[in-house]
């Protein structure tokens, strides 16, 4: 945008301001552009990055895959789009409010269930900054959602399977 000759001509309207009260103004912008967020969300890398240099022999842009199951997982899922993500998010927080409600304060099982909740948490408010605040290489800038959206069903099963012993500080 900025290498378009007409930019300097309009560059003082393009501001926080202005673009805040566009998408207040156009709430169905604001929606596109959240629910597109799910096609770089469940891509889980950019393609165009290899993970080799340059002289390693391979081809230029492969990448390393050695245990692909979050990115399998992740491609299987993306014809859910928005919808998918949503509910994945709900679910994992939903799991974690029953867990934490049935486990006593101060036991392992409310820590994961606590846990659980800050990772969806994290992932909710970096996704929406990817989506809002990139444009460009969102995939590449959802890495902590995805690693933490990751991790979120992790910590449900450690709660459910731990033990409910409170801590020994007691």
């Amino acid at each position: 945008m900025r290498g378009d000759p007409r930019f300097a001509e309009h560059e003082d309207l393009i501001t926080r301001e202005n673009l805040r009260d566009y998408l207040l103004d156009h709430p169905r912008m604001v929606v596109r552009i959240i629910v597109a967020g799910a096609n770089d969300y469940f891509t889980f890398r950019p393609d165009y990055l290899g993970s080799y240099g340059e002289f390693s022999g391979r081809p230029p842009g492969s990448q390393e895959c050695r245990l692909c199951l979050l990115p399998t997982v992740s491609h299987s899922l993306a014809w859910t789009g928005f919808p998918g993500v949503a509910a994945y998010w709900l679910g994992c927080l939903a799991a974690a409010v029953v867990l934490a409600r049935r486990s006593k304060p101060g036991t392992l099982r409310r820590g994961f269930a606590l846990v659980t909740i800050a990772l969806v948490g994290v992932t909710v408010v970096q996704y929406l900054t990817a989506v809002f605040g990139e444009g460009n290489e969102t995939t590449k800038h959802l890495s902590v959602a995805l690693l933490a959206a990751s991790l979120a069903p992790v910590w449900l099963l450690a709660g459910v399977f731990a033990h409910g012993q409170r801590d020994q500080r007691d």
